[in-house]
């Protein structure tokens, strides 16, 4: 170790000093040797000696002064190549090196400033793309900014954990006076736990078996407040999961709203009885004695007259809360009862107990899955506490007119007293207590007892989801369909979508309208393409030829509901190209062209699915959708599919529901809307694209719930 006061000499004076002394070294030691064999031939040894120092000091001085320059010419090209080195490397990287040896030196130099700049364009071109990036995210980041603090739905997302991420104003509002709301903290902290868990276990589950993991929730808290709303899965960007969003709104206001009119509902009868009873008294009383004074018989009558309006008034209140009834505030999904059992054994621990399935499959039921599980938990705990401990209790499940009834049997006598039933409180985590009674009720549901040959019996029974208002069996094509929406559908495109292309007018751009027919509406839940058709347009005018119009063999079964709309069977896309070469074709097609399509987002998810599921390159064309376009144009008027806006715009639909004359359609209507836009000074691609983007959150936010 160096002492504390002996300094280290700087390693470039090292360098010096070894290399001068290795040079006086190289040319003075041959010069002695050569003196003193000179000097050694003298007979004077004396005078020799002399004569030695001399030419020695002499010799020394000169190789030492010419050792120190020889290594100034050296080493200073390598300490100005060190020093510009390190000043590229560590502080400008558009530092130079300017050095004039005409030598190799020169040339190393030169060297290291062709990297500096490799270097500086490298990073400058990095520097360029994050700068663009940033700029992206930042964009992104104000829409998702702008669309979550204009909700008028509460959003929170959650992580894989079940944690909070992101809530928007709106949730922080509905939810205020609850636990501290941070990012961090779970979600079964803030909301009802039970429910919550119940929520993300089966979202797990729906994708893990790849189907479309959505659910319609309802949390109860206690207090009173009624939340309702979705909650699915999100993808992260390899596919991988990666949380989930919850989206809900209060309706508490609403509830306490029906609760009041099922109030007056229910009070109907039993007031109505007393002025009825009256009312018949008072008739029996005029039409039995027929010798009544008359200032007595109209003094009745009169009576009578006041009771019989005193029973239209409630009459008339009652039908006022029922025109005033909102749609039942527990939401009645269809659901799988077989499954809602099973979920219920499952989820009661130490309960002896048996389920017997049924023969045949089930209808869905309509009901809160996690409010029926909760109802049945309770109801198979009141009769485990009731039991003898030896038998099970028998579960089984039966269809009966429009209700599937689940019954829990329990094998002995005498049984538990059946008044009690009506006692029983459900009390969840969170949430406000509520009596079984009317937490089935809430459902849609009945429940009672029975006993029939030495058992007890409680029967739930659940509505079928048939009598669901707008029920249709399940979810196919619709003469309306229903509009979908893609946030990401108007954001820049990487492929064809440059600087130049965006600002090119709408008048001279070359489209391609298209529409597809297919086998339902969901293309995550297995729907597939059956007839895809497009038509090109050029500078405003529709091309007359070349038009694209093929059908699809989606491999599947064409459900008959569907061809009710399109008129497809499966006999006529029996010999049609399979998806993967229609796509491949269809891609050709379109090559850089502009893509146009009524609620293009379901189109294009379509297309996509197809792409994901054989392997092919996804569309990155630019997309333009007339709903939202139309919605802006027109957006006080109502009706925006594409019958009313063609009717609208003097637009003849031939062909409806099939891909070519829905798509020819579709272009007249792009044609029509362009000038139009222009006359709202949308002139160019990316005007357009940012109005439908602008025009898509709008449209989007007053659909909502």
């Amino acid at each position: 170790m160096t002492p504390s006061g002996d300094k280290k000499p700087p390693a470039s004076r090292r360098i010096k000093v070894r290399l001068v002394l290795s040079l006086v070294a190289i040319s003075v030691l041959p010069s002695l040797i050569a003196v003193l064999a000179l000097l050694g031939s003298m007979p004077d040894a004396g005078e020799a000696l002399g004569r030695a120092v001399v030419i020695a000091l002499f010799l020394g001085g000169f190789c030492a002064f010419a050792a120190v320059k020889l290594a100034d010419s050296i080493l200073r090209p390598l300490y100005e190549l060190r020093h510009g080195a390190e000043i590229i490397s560590k502080i400008n990287l558009s530092h130079r090196i300017n050095l004039k040896s005409r030598d190799e030196f020169e040339e190393l130099a030169g060297d290291f400033n062709l990297m500096a700049e490799s270097l500086e364009g490298a990073y400058g071109e990095l520097e360029e793309r994050v700068r663009h990036v940033t700029l992206s995210l930042q964009d992104e980041k104000g829409r998702l900014a702008t669309v979550l603090r204009t909700m008028v739905e509460g959003v929170i997302v959650v992580s894989e954990a079940g944690e909070v991420t992101l809530m928007n104003p709106r949730a922080r509002m509905a939810l205020a006076g609850g636990p501290e709301l941070v990012v961090g903290t779970p979600l079964n902290r803030i909301l009802p736990r039970g429910r919550v868990d119940y929520y993300l276990r089966k979202l797990r589950q729906s994708w893990e078996e790849g189907q479309d993991p959505i659910l319609s929730v309802i949390f109860p808290i206690a207090g009173g407040k009624l939340l309702r709303g979705v909650m699915t899965a999100m993808p992260g960007q390899g596919g991988e999961r990666s949380g989930f969003l919850l989206a809900f709104r209060d309706i508490t206001e609403e509830a306490q709203r029906e609760n009041l009119i099922e109030t007056t509902l229910r009070a109907l009868p039993s007031r109505l009885k007393s002025p009825l009873s009256s009312a018949q008294s008072l008739a029996e009383i005029l039409q039995t004695r027929k010798t009544l004074a008359e200032d007595k018989r109209e003094a009745f009558t009169g009576a009578l007259r006041k009771e019989v309006e005193g029973c239209l008034g409630l009459v008339e209140e009652g039908e006022i809360a029922e025109a005033r009834m909102p749609s039942s505030r527990w939401q009645g999904e269809p659901a799988d009862p077989a499954a809602i059992v099973q979920d219920s054994l499952a989820a009661l621990k130490g309960v002896y107990s048996h389920f017997n399935p049924p023969a045949v499959p089930m209808p869905p039921v309509a009901t809160e899955p996690y409010g029926a599980i909760s109802a049945i938990c309770a109801v198979l705990g009141w009769l485990s506490s009731n039991s003898n401990g030896w038998t099970p209790i028998e579960a089984s499940l039966e269809a009966e007119e429009e209700m599937v009834v689940a019954t829990f049997r329990l094998a002995q006598t005498p049984g538990p007293n059946p008044d009690e039933l009506g006692e029983i409180k459900i009390e969840e985590e969170g949430e406000e207590p509520v009596i079984l009674v009317e937490a089935v009720r809430r459902n849609r549901g009945e429940i009672w007892t029975r006993v029939q040959e030495g058992s007890f019996e409680v029967r739930l029974g659940m509505m079928m989801a048939s009598r669901l208002p707008g029920h249709a069996g399940g979810v196919r094509i619709v003469d309306e369909q229903p509009e979908f929406y893609d946030f990401d559908l108007f954001l820049p495109r990487s492929g064809a979508e440059g600087k130049e292309m965006l600002e090119r007018p709408l008048r001279d751009l070359e489209v391609v309208v298209f529409d597809t027919e297919t086998t339902g509406l969901r293309p995550l839940k297995g729907d597939k393409i059956i007839s895809l058709g497009a038509v090109r347009v050029r500078k405003g005018k529709m091309v007359a030829a070349g038009n694209f119009d093929t059908l699809v063999n989606p491999g599947i079964r064409i459900p008959k509901e569907s061809t009710v709309f399109h008129g497809l069977t499966d006999a006529d896309v029996e010999n049609a190209p399979n998806i993967a070469e229609v796509y491949k074709s269809f891609q050709q097609y379109i090559g850089g062209a502009v893509l146009v399509a009524h609620n293009a987002a379901f189109d294009m998810k379509f297309l996509e699915m197809a792409a994901k599921e054989n392997g092919l390159v996804q569309l990155d064309n630019p997309v333009l959708d007339t709903l939202f376009l139309s919605y802006g144009v027109h957006g006080e008027l109502e009706g925006h599919n594409l019958d009313a806006i063609a009717a609208r715009l003097g637009v003849e639909i031939e062909g409806r529901h099939t891909a070519d004359g829905d798509a020819k359609a579709t272009a007249e209507i792009f044609s029509k809307l362009v000038p139009l836009l222009e006359a709202r000074g949308i002139v160019t691609l990316g005007q357009a694209k940012a109005y439908c983007d602008s025009k898509l959150i709008l449209r989007w936010q007053s659909s909502r719930f």
